[in-house]
Parts: structure tokens; C-alpha cells; sequence
């Protein structure tokens, strides 16, 4: 069976509503991204790629191929969402996993250009710096 490695920031982690897209998943760990991000939400986050922004925590889920076609489904990709395969730290490592983001702005997104190394994660309350 194939497997893909995945990583989500919003509403699809542990404690979100999407949650259940991924129950059959194996959850791998938590990781930062090596890329920057600039961080945005509306009713829910979403990322553009930029050096403006800061790297993102990550959840990293190894997925099976019916579960990411469910994911694309979700995340309205190729037309809405863009997919990519980037870099994250985890547990001392480099893992490649993808991830979901804009590949713009969009206007009715409230946008945060943090310009920081400090990673960002997000919550109930927005993206917050990890600590």
C-alpha cells in the first residue's frame, strides 16, 4: 500500500473539527517547518509561503492514498489549496512531508507578516509564537 507523509497546521490537528479526516492515520510527531510561512485565517488559518512570515509547528501524519485524495477534497486542492512537498524538523531530524497552502493571499484573510525565526502555532485564539 502506498503512504505519503503529510503535515497540517489547523483544523485538521488533535482537537480540531477536521480531525477525523485523519483517524486512520499513523500520527508521526510534531514538527517545524524549515520554509517560512506568512499566517493567515478567516474562520480558519491558512499559509502563503513567504520570507515575510515564520516557520510553522506542524503535526506529521503518514496517510494512505484514499485518505490524502480525501484531504485534497477538503482542502479544495489544486483550485483552491496548493500542495507541496517541504521540510520540517522533527526530533532532531529532516523529514519531507506535504503541506497545504494558499498560493497567494486571498483578501477576505486577515494576514500576519511576523518576520521571525521564532515558529508560529495555531490555536482556538490564532497563531501564537511557540514558546
Amino acid at each position: 500500500m502506498k503512504t505519503f507523509t503529510v503535515a497540517v497546521y489547523g483544523t485538521l490537528k488533535k482537537g480540531f473539527y477536521n480531525h477525523s479526516f485523519l483517524k486512520n492515520s499513523e500520527f508521526i510527531g510534531t514538527g517545524i517547518s524549515h520554509k517560512r510561512f506568512i499566517l493567515g485565517h478567516y474562520s480558519y488559518p491558512a499559509v502563503v509561503p513567504g520570507e515575510e512570515g515564520a516557520p510553522i509547528e506542524v503535526e506529521i501524519y503518514r496517510v494512505d492514498e484514499k485518505t490524502l485524495k480525501n484531504l485534497d477534497y477538503l482542502e479544495g486542492y489544486p483550485t483552491f489549496y496548493t500542495r507541496s512537498l517541504e521540510k520540517f524538523k522533527l526530533n532532531g531530524e529532516e523529514v519531507e512531508a506535504f503541506i497545504y497552502h494558499l498560493p497567494r493571499e486571498r483578501e477576505f484573510f486577515i494576514w500576519k507578516r511576523p518576520e521571525s525565526d521564532t515558529p508560529y502555532r495555531w490555536t482556538e485564539k490564532g497563531w501564537i509564537p511557540v514558546k
